[in-house]
Protein backbone atom coordinates (compact mmCIF):
# COMPACT_ATOMS: atom_id res chain seq x y z
CA UNK A 1 0.00 0.00 0.00
CA UNK A 2 1.52 3.31 -1.12
CA UNK A 3 1.63 5.98 1.57
CA UNK A 4 0.84 9.42 0.16
CA UNK A 5 1.06 12.81 1.84
CA UNK A 6 -0.68 15.86 0.39
CA UNK A 7 1.07 18.93 1.79
CA UNK A 8 -1.18 21.99 2.09
CA UNK A 9 -0.93 25.53 3.44
CA UNK A 10 -4.18 25.14 5.41
CA UNK A 11 -6.64 22.44 4.45
CA UNK A 12 -9.41 24.14 6.38
CA UNK A 13 -9.69 26.65 3.52
CA UNK A 14 -12.64 26.39 1.13
CA UNK A 15 -10.87 27.17 -2.15
CA UNK A 16 -10.66 25.26 -5.42
CA UNK A 17 -7.24 23.84 -4.48
CA UNK A 18 -8.64 22.16 -1.38
CA UNK A 19 -11.75 21.04 -3.23
CA UNK A 20 -9.79 19.27 -5.98
CA UNK A 21 -7.40 17.69 -3.48
CA UNK A 22 -10.32 16.27 -1.51
CA UNK A 23 -11.79 14.71 -4.66
CA UNK A 24 -8.48 13.09 -5.67
CA UNK A 25 -7.65 11.96 -2.11
CA UNK A 26 -11.08 10.39 -1.59
CA UNK A 27 -10.81 8.29 -4.73
CA UNK A 28 -7.22 7.22 -4.01
CA UNK A 29 -8.28 6.00 -0.56
CA UNK A 30 -11.05 3.97 -2.17
CA UNK A 31 -8.39 2.37 -4.40
CA UNK A 32 -6.33 1.30 -1.39
CA UNK A 33 -3.80 4.13 -1.03
CA UNK A 34 -2.91 5.30 2.48
CA UNK A 35 -3.59 9.06 2.45
CA UNK A 36 -2.57 11.77 4.92
CA UNK A 37 -3.09 15.50 4.43
CA UNK A 38 -0.63 17.66 6.35
CA UNK A 39 -1.17 21.42 6.63
CA UNK A 40 1.43 24.02 7.52
CA UNK A 41 -1.07 25.61 9.90
CA UNK A 42 -4.48 24.61 11.28
CA UNK A 43 -5.81 21.87 9.00
CA UNK A 44 -7.28 19.59 11.67
CA UNK A 45 -10.61 19.56 9.83
CA UNK A 46 -11.71 19.90 6.21
CA UNK A 47 -14.27 22.23 4.64
CA UNK A 48 -14.98 19.52 2.07
CA UNK A 49 -16.16 16.01 2.87
CA UNK A 50 -13.32 13.51 3.30
CA UNK A 51 -13.29 9.74 3.56
CA UNK A 52 -12.85 8.94 7.28
CA UNK A 53 -9.79 6.85 6.40
CA UNK A 54 -7.91 10.01 5.42
CA UNK A 55 -5.72 11.32 8.23
CA UNK A 56 -5.33 15.05 8.91
CA UNK A 57 -2.25 16.52 10.58
CA UNK A 58 -0.41 19.83 10.79
CA UNK A 59 2.97 21.37 11.49
CA UNK A 60 1.65 24.32 13.52
CA UNK A 61 -1.56 25.32 15.24
CA UNK A 62 -0.61 28.84 14.18
CA UNK A 63 2.74 30.50 13.48
CA UNK A 64 4.71 33.63 12.72
CA UNK A 65 6.65 34.16 9.51
CA UNK A 66 10.33 33.85 10.54
CA UNK A 67 9.81 30.97 12.94
CA UNK A 68 7.68 29.23 10.34
CA UNK A 69 10.27 29.64 7.59
CA UNK A 70 13.18 28.44 9.71
CA UNK A 71 11.56 25.40 11.23
CA UNK A 72 8.85 24.15 8.86
CA UNK A 73 11.19 21.93 6.82
CA UNK A 74 12.48 20.28 9.99
CA UNK A 75 8.96 19.74 11.34
CA UNK A 76 7.85 18.31 8.00
CA UNK A 77 10.84 15.95 7.95
CA UNK A 78 9.81 14.60 11.34
CA UNK A 79 6.29 13.95 10.04
CA UNK A 80 7.67 12.20 6.96
CA UNK A 81 9.74 9.89 9.14
CA UNK A 82 6.81 9.26 11.47
CA UNK A 83 4.40 8.25 8.68
CA UNK A 84 7.04 6.71 6.37
CA UNK A 85 5.56 8.31 3.23
CA UNK A 86 6.39 7.05 -0.25
CA UNK A 87 5.34 10.34 -1.84
CA UNK A 88 4.75 13.90 -0.70
CA UNK A 89 2.60 15.94 -3.07
CA UNK A 90 2.99 19.69 -2.64
CA UNK A 91 -0.35 21.41 -3.23
CA UNK A 92 1.48 24.46 -4.63
CA UNK A 93 5.00 24.69 -6.02
CA UNK A 94 5.87 27.25 -3.32
CA UNK A 95 5.98 24.38 -0.83
CA UNK A 96 9.17 23.14 -2.51
CA UNK A 97 11.03 25.34 -0.02
CA UNK A 98 9.97 22.89 2.68
CA UNK A 99 9.43 19.50 1.04
CA UNK A 100 12.68 19.30 -0.89
CA UNK A 101 15.04 19.92 2.06
CA UNK A 102 12.75 17.83 4.28
CA UNK A 103 13.24 14.75 2.10
CA UNK A 104 17.03 14.88 1.63
CA UNK A 105 18.42 11.42 2.23
CA UNK A 106 14.96 9.84 2.61
CA UNK A 107 13.14 7.46 0.26
CA UNK A 108 10.17 9.84 -0.03
CA UNK A 109 9.69 11.27 -3.52
CA UNK A 110 8.49 14.86 -4.05
CA UNK A 111 5.74 15.69 -6.53
CA UNK A 112 5.20 19.43 -7.04
CA UNK A 113 1.60 20.09 -8.11
CA UNK A 114 1.14 23.46 -9.80
CA UNK A 115 -2.35 24.80 -9.10
CA UNK A 116 -1.99 28.23 -10.67
CA UNK A 117 -0.11 29.05 -13.86
CA UNK A 118 3.55 29.65 -14.59
CA UNK A 119 3.09 33.36 -15.27
CA UNK A 120 1.30 34.20 -12.02
CA UNK A 121 2.87 34.52 -8.58
CA UNK A 122 -0.26 35.98 -6.86
CA UNK A 123 1.92 38.73 -5.41
CA UNK A 124 4.33 36.31 -3.74
CA UNK A 125 7.73 36.50 -5.46
CA UNK A 126 8.90 33.40 -3.62
CA UNK A 127 6.40 31.36 -5.65
CA UNK A 128 8.57 31.88 -8.76
CA UNK A 129 11.61 30.66 -6.86
CA UNK A 130 9.61 27.67 -5.69
CA UNK A 131 9.07 26.70 -9.33
CA UNK A 132 12.79 26.98 -10.01
CA UNK A 133 13.51 24.74 -7.02
CA UNK A 134 10.87 22.21 -8.08
CA UNK A 135 12.22 22.16 -11.63
CA UNK A 136 15.67 21.19 -10.42
CA UNK A 137 15.05 18.95 -7.44
CA UNK A 138 11.50 17.58 -7.34
CA UNK A 139 11.02 14.06 -8.64
CA UNK A 140 8.09 15.21 -10.73
CA UNK A 141 6.07 18.33 -11.56
CA UNK A 142 2.37 18.10 -12.37
CA UNK A 143 0.77 21.10 -14.09
CA UNK A 144 -2.92 21.59 -14.87
CA UNK A 145 -2.56 22.19 -18.61
CA UNK A 146 -0.20 21.31 -21.44
CA UNK A 147 0.23 25.05 -22.07
CA UNK A 148 1.61 25.43 -18.55
CA UNK A 149 3.80 22.35 -18.91
CA UNK A 150 5.36 23.92 -22.01
CA UNK A 151 5.87 27.21 -20.13
CA UNK A 152 7.93 25.39 -17.49
CA UNK A 153 10.05 23.71 -20.15
CA UNK A 154 10.58 26.92 -22.13
CA UNK A 155 11.43 29.20 -19.20
CA UNK A 156 13.23 27.00 -16.66
CA UNK A 157 16.03 24.48 -16.52
CA UNK A 158 13.65 21.61 -15.76
CA UNK A 159 15.41 18.43 -14.71
CA UNK A 160 12.33 16.87 -13.12
CA UNK A 161 9.85 14.72 -14.98
CA UNK A 162 6.90 16.91 -15.89
CA UNK A 163 3.32 15.97 -16.79
CA UNK A 164 -0.01 17.70 -16.97
CA UNK A 165 -3.21 16.34 -15.44
CA UNK A 166 -6.54 18.13 -15.64
CA UNK A 167 -8.62 18.72 -12.54
CA UNK A 168 -11.72 16.53 -12.37
CA UNK A 169 -15.25 17.82 -12.29
CA UNK A 170 -16.92 17.31 -8.90
CA UNK A 171 -20.20 16.69 -10.75
CA UNK A 172 -20.07 13.15 -12.08
CA UNK A 173 -23.50 12.19 -13.37
CA UNK A 174 -25.56 15.35 -13.42
CA UNK A 175 -28.30 15.94 -15.97
CA UNK A 176 -27.62 18.57 -18.60
CA UNK A 177 -29.19 21.98 -18.21
CA UNK A 178 -32.19 22.45 -20.49
CA UNK A 179 -30.72 25.83 -21.52
CA UNK A 180 -34.19 27.28 -21.96
CA UNK A 181 -33.89 30.23 -19.57
CA UNK A 182 -32.62 33.71 -20.31
CA UNK A 183 -30.06 33.54 -17.54
CA UNK A 184 -26.28 33.86 -17.83
CA UNK A 185 -24.16 32.94 -14.84
CA UNK A 186 -20.64 33.75 -13.61
CA UNK A 187 -19.23 32.14 -10.48
CA UNK A 188 -16.15 32.79 -8.37
CA UNK A 189 -14.59 34.66 -5.51
CA UNK A 190 -15.23 38.40 -5.72
CA UNK A 191 -11.60 39.42 -6.19
CA UNK A 192 -9.65 41.36 -8.82
CA UNK A 193 -8.32 38.12 -10.34
CA UNK A 194 -11.80 36.98 -11.39
CA UNK A 195 -12.46 40.14 -13.39
CA UNK A 196 -16.11 40.70 -12.49
CA UNK A 197 -15.50 44.43 -12.94
CA UNK A 198 -14.78 43.69 -16.60
CA UNK A 199 -17.93 41.59 -16.84
CA UNK A 200 -20.09 44.42 -15.51
CA UNK A 201 -18.69 46.75 -18.19
CA UNK A 202 -19.54 44.13 -20.81
CA UNK A 203 -23.02 43.62 -19.40
CA UNK A 204 -23.67 47.34 -19.74
CA UNK A 205 -23.17 46.94 -23.49
CA UNK A 206 -25.49 43.94 -23.47
CA UNK A 207 -28.27 45.68 -21.54
CA UNK A 208 -28.21 48.53 -24.06
CA UNK A 209 -29.28 46.04 -26.77
CA UNK A 210 -31.14 43.30 -24.86
CA UNK A 211 -33.93 43.83 -22.37
CA UNK A 212 -34.59 40.24 -21.25
CA UNK A 213 -31.46 38.31 -20.25
CA UNK A 214 -30.31 38.35 -16.61
CA UNK A 215 -26.81 37.89 -15.21
CA UNK A 216 -26.26 36.04 -11.93
CA UNK A 217 -22.87 36.66 -10.28
CA UNK A 218 -22.40 34.09 -7.54
CA UNK A 219 -19.66 34.35 -4.93
CA UNK A 220 -18.30 36.18 -1.91
CA UNK A 221 -15.14 38.17 -1.40
CA UNK A 222 -13.42 41.42 -0.59
CA UNK A 223 -14.55 43.23 -3.77
CA UNK A 224 -18.27 42.77 -3.15
CA UNK A 225 -19.02 46.37 -2.14
CA UNK A 226 -16.86 47.75 -4.94
CA UNK A 227 -18.73 45.63 -7.50
CA UNK A 228 -22.13 46.59 -6.09
CA UNK A 229 -21.12 50.24 -6.35
CA UNK A 230 -20.01 49.68 -9.97
CA UNK A 231 -23.36 48.06 -10.74
CA UNK A 232 -25.15 51.16 -9.42
CA UNK A 233 -22.91 53.60 -11.27
CA UNK A 234 -23.51 51.71 -14.54
CA UNK A 235 -27.26 51.67 -13.78
CA UNK A 236 -27.46 47.93 -14.46
CA UNK A 237 -30.98 46.59 -14.05
CA UNK A 238 -30.55 42.86 -14.61
CA UNK A 239 -27.47 41.88 -12.61
CA UNK A 240 -28.12 39.82 -9.49
CA UNK A 241 -25.41 39.17 -6.89
CA UNK A 242 -25.77 35.94 -4.89
CA UNK A 243 -23.61 34.96 -1.92
CA UNK A 244 -21.44 31.85 -2.17
CA UNK A 245 -23.51 28.71 -1.70
CA UNK A 246 -22.92 24.97 -1.40
CA UNK A 247 -25.97 24.44 -3.61
CA UNK A 248 -24.21 25.90 -6.62
CA UNK A 249 -25.30 23.16 -9.01
CA UNK A 250 -28.87 24.46 -8.95
CA UNK A 251 -27.64 27.66 -10.60
CA UNK A 252 -25.76 25.73 -13.27
CA UNK A 253 -28.99 23.84 -14.00
CA UNK A 254 -30.98 27.08 -14.15
CA UNK A 255 -28.61 28.92 -16.52
CA UNK A 256 -28.25 28.80 -20.31
CA UNK A 257 -24.81 30.43 -20.82
CA UNK A 258 -21.69 30.66 -18.65
CA UNK A 259 -19.41 33.75 -18.74
CA UNK A 260 -15.81 34.20 -17.55
CA UNK A 261 -13.67 37.35 -17.65
CA UNK A 262 -10.84 36.39 -15.27
CA UNK A 263 -7.49 38.14 -15.53
CA UNK A 264 -5.62 34.85 -15.10
CA UNK A 265 -6.31 31.26 -14.06
CA UNK A 266 -4.64 27.89 -13.74
CA UNK A 267 -7.36 25.53 -14.90
CA UNK A 268 -10.65 27.27 -14.04
CA UNK A 269 -12.86 24.81 -12.20
CA UNK A 270 -16.00 26.82 -12.91
CA UNK A 271 -15.55 26.26 -16.66
CA UNK A 272 -15.16 22.52 -16.09
CA UNK A 273 -18.23 22.52 -13.86
CA UNK A 274 -20.25 24.57 -16.37
CA UNK A 275 -19.42 22.08 -19.12
CA UNK A 276 -20.55 19.23 -16.87
CA UNK A 277 -24.03 20.75 -17.01
CA UNK A 278 -23.81 21.38 -20.75
CA UNK A 279 -23.53 25.15 -20.56
CA UNK A 280 -22.12 26.99 -23.58
CA UNK A 281 -19.20 29.15 -22.40
CA UNK A 282 -17.99 32.57 -23.45
CA UNK A 283 -14.58 33.28 -21.93
CA UNK A 284 -11.57 35.49 -22.38
CA UNK A 285 -8.67 33.47 -23.81
CA UNK A 286 -6.34 34.12 -20.90
CA UNK A 287 -3.38 32.22 -19.51
CA UNK A 288 -4.09 29.47 -18.70
CA UNK A 289 -6.90 26.97 -19.01
CA UNK A 290 -9.81 28.26 -21.14
CA UNK A 291 -8.39 26.91 -24.40
CA UNK A 292 -7.97 23.48 -22.74
CA UNK A 293 -11.68 23.48 -21.93
CA UNK A 294 -13.57 25.55 -24.51
CA UNK A 295 -13.57 24.49 -28.15
CA UNK A 296 -14.05 27.79 -29.95
CA UNK A 297 -17.21 27.96 -32.07
CA UNK A 298 -18.03 24.34 -31.15
CA UNK A 299 -19.21 24.52 -27.54
CA UNK A 300 -18.60 28.18 -26.81
CA UNK A 301 -16.45 31.16 -27.73
CA UNK A 302 -12.92 32.21 -26.77
CA UNK A 303 -12.48 35.98 -26.93
CA UNK A 304 -9.17 37.85 -27.12
CA UNK A 305 -8.43 39.21 -23.67
CA UNK A 306 -10.05 42.59 -22.92
CA UNK A 307 -11.97 42.79 -26.21
CA UNK A 308 -15.19 43.87 -24.51
CA UNK A 309 -16.95 44.75 -27.74
CA UNK A 310 -16.45 41.28 -29.23
CA UNK A 311 -17.38 39.61 -25.95
CA UNK A 312 -20.69 41.49 -25.87
CA UNK A 313 -21.31 40.86 -29.59
CA UNK A 314 -20.74 37.10 -29.24
CA UNK A 315 -23.06 36.95 -26.26
CA UNK A 316 -25.80 38.79 -28.14
CA UNK A 317 -25.27 36.55 -31.18
CA UNK A 318 -25.53 33.36 -29.12
CA UNK A 319 -28.31 34.49 -26.78
CA UNK A 320 -30.59 35.26 -29.74
CA UNK A 321 -30.03 31.87 -31.42
CA UNK A 322 -31.74 29.10 -29.45
CA UNK A 323 -30.75 26.48 -31.98
CA UNK A 324 -27.07 27.34 -31.57
CA UNK A 325 -27.37 27.37 -27.77
CA UNK A 326 -28.74 23.81 -27.89
CA UNK A 327 -26.05 22.71 -30.35
CA UNK A 328 -23.27 24.19 -28.20
CA UNK A 329 -24.86 22.74 -25.06
CA UNK A 330 -24.84 19.18 -26.40
CA UNK A 331 -21.20 19.51 -27.50
CA UNK A 332 -20.20 20.96 -24.13
CA UNK A 333 -21.86 18.06 -22.32
CA UNK A 334 -20.07 15.52 -24.52
CA UNK A 335 -16.70 17.27 -24.21
CA UNK A 336 -16.97 17.41 -20.41
CA UNK A 337 -16.26 13.66 -20.29
CA UNK A 338 -12.54 14.53 -20.52
CA UNK A 339 -12.79 15.77 -16.95
CA UNK A 340 -14.56 12.76 -15.43
CA UNK A 341 -12.83 11.52 -12.30
CA UNK A 342 -12.01 8.00 -13.51
CA UNK A 343 -9.86 9.20 -16.41
CA UNK A 344 -8.09 11.74 -14.20
CA UNK A 345 -7.35 9.13 -11.52
CA UNK A 346 -5.79 6.80 -14.08
CA UNK A 347 -3.21 9.51 -14.83
CA UNK A 348 -2.50 9.99 -11.11
CA UNK A 349 -2.02 6.24 -10.72
CA UNK A 350 0.63 6.37 -13.46
CA UNK A 351 2.43 9.18 -11.63
CA UNK A 352 2.32 7.22 -8.36
CA UNK A 353 3.70 3.96 -9.77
Amino acid sequence: MKKICFFSANFENSGGTERVTSIIANRLVELGYDITIISCISGKKSFFQLNPKIKLDRLYKNCGGLKFNLTAAYKLRQKIKEYDFDYIIDIDTIHSFFSIPATIGLKTKVISWEHFNFYSDLGIKRRKLGRVLAGKYADRIVTLTNEDREAFLENLDVRSKIDYIYNPTPYLNEKKSLCESKIAVAIGRLTAQKGFDKLLDIWKKIEEKDSEWELYIIGSGEDREKLLSQKESLNLKRVIFIENTKNIKEYYKKASIYLMTSRFEGLPMTLIEAQSFGLPIISYDIKTGPKDIVNDSEDGYLIENDDKEKFADKFLELSQDREKIQKFSQKAYENSKRFKLDSIIEKWKEVLK
